[in-house]
């Protein structure tokens, strides 16, 4: 009990040196006050989307529980299969840090209570990362829905124990490829796993088109499957079951049953009586020099250099290696270097599947939607992706400052090999859903050019953020230029819902968003100058 005491008092030192170095560094504490505001603002996000929606609280009924509870077993097998090829597949555990390797392990504390202490940390850890996850869902149920929160307190409790006996698992998983030397065979079981998986995704797809695309008919069958009856997955089932029917007693017998599978791991990890140490504390320092190398240089192609990279055809023109385009031609290269060949027909396979998916929408009469849906979800991929561009690492470059050429130029040579790849990519997935009804055509042209114009307004500002940002600070914008740049791109697209709901006319609410994002454009590339201009080394 004293090695456990020890234990919980040097988490709540962490805890406790954690504020302590938020409160002293100004740069963290912005970050962290940031993700807070951001945290409470999808709170009550929802809050007010409830106010504002004059639509009474739909009831839960039994069969819309049945057709939820569906929808979950199909997405808790794919899960399960995912997460038990991941282990499968060299895997060690990682939930340590560097300083529990350097410290922890070699100290006095018995080895197997630091590991068993791990593993309820981790439960605990991987309970709150899945609600927070799925925070903006949850309150918007509870917002739409005559639901209440008395259910996800048992929830909570019950996956507690599903996330304990996953980690459990892992660790016996860890244990059997150190004992036996199947590292081989154990990769093997992970492929088939991974094909089952994805053999289910095809054929529930399969039913979902012969059902017509109804989810509601497809969720009901599913429920009548034998998929809610399989081990784990039924007490999933069950856990999830206590929101909807609004009980507050977890259910008992899948509690014992899971704590009866993970003290059995358990059982069978300390029989194996496996020496764990080196393993662990050589995945735990890999993982360390990753996130150093991360920190140091996000995407950076020169700590790329030492792994194996593809050699490109250089074919360019001279011009394209001096001056300002000679960034263009840098890019152009380091993309190339960098994305293998099945990497790139995966993304490529992916618009076309998003292409297709808009072309179908569009002919069952929804092209507006189809159109704003794909512009729409490609501007929050690029605000999501922003902090990985190329610029941010060229900009530690003195070279970009001393090459002849106008600020604005440089930036657009940086950032032109992405805005191309974004161009073609944009093409394949809007073209379908534009062409095939000319009902918005102009409208969905429009949408097509400012989805471009909205990439490069987020690359402006991003720059900005990073010009803005002290020298020394290695870690970058990070949390901060993501809550700026939501903020700044949040305010077109509140102006012009707002301009549709007072004219109910599509195309003057076009025009408030052409006019907005030309504004943006001017006024980031009037400040991208100036900043240039301010810069001293």
């Amino acid at each position: 009990m004293n090695d456990l005491k020890v234990l919980i008092y040097l988490d709540l030192l962490k805890i406790k040196n954690f504020f302590f170095q938020i409160f002293t560094n100004p740069i963290l504490f912005l970050k962290k006050l940031f993700s807070i505001i951001i945290f409470f603002g999808v709170c009550f996000s929802s809050i007010i989307i409830s106010i504002f929606k004059n639509e009474s609280k739909i009831s839960i009924t039994s069969e819309i529980q049945q057709a939820s509870l569906g929808i979950i077993a199909v997405l808790s097998v794919i899960i399960i299969l995912f997460v038990l090829a991941h282990y499968l597949n060299d895997y060690a555990p990682s939930n340590f840090s560097i300083s529990d390797i350097n410290y922890l392990f070699p100290s006095p504390l018995n080895n197997k209570i630091i590991l068993f202490y791990s593993m309820a940390r981790s439960a605990i850890k991987g309970v709150a990362s899945f609600f927070l996850s799925i925070l903006f869902i949850i309150l918007m149920l509870l917002a739409s829905t005559n639901l209440s929160l008395i259910g996800l307190l048992p929830i909570a409790f019950g996956f507690f124990f599903i996330f304990l006996l996953f980690i459990s698992l892992s660790y016996l998983f860890f244990a059997l490829k150190v004992k036996t030397g199947l590292i081989k065979k154990f990769k093997i079981i992970s492929y088939i796993l991974q094909g089952i998986t994805c053999l289910i995704v095809l054929f529930y797809l399969y039913k979902l088109w012969t059902f017509n695309f109804n989810f509601f008919e497809l969720s009901l069958s599913i429920f009548d499957s034998f998929l809610v009856k399989l081990p784990v997955v039924c007490s999933i089932i069950n856990f999830i079951s206590l929101l909807l029917t609004e009980t507050v007693t977890p259910p008992i017998f899948d509690i014992v049953y899971l704590i009866v599978l993970t003290v059995l791991n358990c059982f069978l990890f300390t029989a194996l009586n496996t020496d764990y140490y080196e393993e662990i504390a050589e995945k735990v320092s890999v993982q360390n020099e990753r996130i150093k190398q991360l920190k140091n240089n996000k995407k950076d192609v020169h700590s790329q250099m030492e792994k194996e990279i593809k050699n490109v055809n250089l074919n360019s023109n001279s011009k394209e290696r001096w001056g300002v385009l000679s960034l263009y031609w840098k890019s152009s290269i380091i993309r190339k270097r960098k994305q293998t060949s099945l990497k790139k027909y995966l993304l490529f396979l992916f618009n076309i599947i998003i292409g297709a998916i808009g072309g179908y929408v569009t002919l069952q009469g929804n092209q507006l939607i189809s159109i704003i849906a794909i512009s729409v979800g490609t501007v929050y991929i690029g605000l999501i992706s922003s902090n990985f561009s190329e610029l941010s690492r060229e900009l530690k470059n003195v070279y970009i400052y001393i090459i002849p050429g106008k600020p604005i130029n440089k930036i657009l040579s940086t950032v032109l090999d992405e805005l191309l790849v974004l161009l073609i990519r944009i093409s394949i997935m809007l073209i379908p859903s534009i062409v095939l009804n000319s009902e918005f055509l102009i409208l969905g042209i429009g949408c097509y050019i400012l989805t471009l114009a909205f990439s490069l307004v987020i690359k402006l500002l991003n720059l900005i953020l990073i010009l803005l940002m002290p020298k020394d600070n290695e870690s970058g914008p990070g949390m901060l230029a993501t809550f700026v740049l939501m903020i700044i791109i949040m305010i077109p697209f509140l102006a012009t819902g707002a301009t549709y709901g007072l004219t109910l006319n599509t195309y003057i609410a076009f025009g408030v968003l052409t006019v907005i994002i030309g504004l943006y454009l001017g006024l980031l590339i009037l400040l991208c100058n100036k900043l240039f201009d301010l810069i001293e080394y």
